[in-house]
């Protein structure tokens, strides 16, 4: 839903909606500051939905690959998986966390925006689990 196309078709009637999302406008969260002034200067334009959330995953990624590399051999695949399973990564959108058992994702990652104006308005992260 939030999609310049929502805005389009509604119209006057969107004005107000609450919509959630499990991405962040990084431009509007100030640990990403200097992920969206990088992201400017590199592509000229704003971080697009979820560029926010990549850079973190990709840094998660590198993070447990850096730990578990030996003898400068980085880890397998089916070792990464396990290790991604058990790490933590506080990243500029959220803190990373899974379920060891299944690798489900065991942070928070529910946030908000209002459309106000005609437009899609970050109002940070949903105050509590629905």
């Amino acid at each position: 839903m939030i999609d310049p196309m929502f805005l389009k078709e509604a119209g006057n009637a969107a004005e107000g909606w609450l919509l959630t999302a499990s991405f962040v406008d990084a431009s509007a969260v100030p640990a990403a500051a200097a992920f969206t002034a990088a992201f400017r200067k590199r592509y000229g334009a704003e971080p697009g939905h979820y560029a926010a959330e990549a850079y973190d995953t990709v840094n998660l990624v590198v993070q447990e690959m850096v730990k578990a590399t030996k003898g400068g051999q980085p880890p397998k695949r089916k070792e990464l998986v396990g290790l991604l399973r058990k790490s933590h990564y506080n990243g500029i959108t959220k803190d990373f966390s899974f379920k060891p058992a299944d690798g489900t994702f065991a942070g928070w990652g529910v946030f908000l925006y209002q459309v106000e104006a005609g437009r899609f308005r970050f109002l940070g992260a949903a105050p509590s689990q629905v």
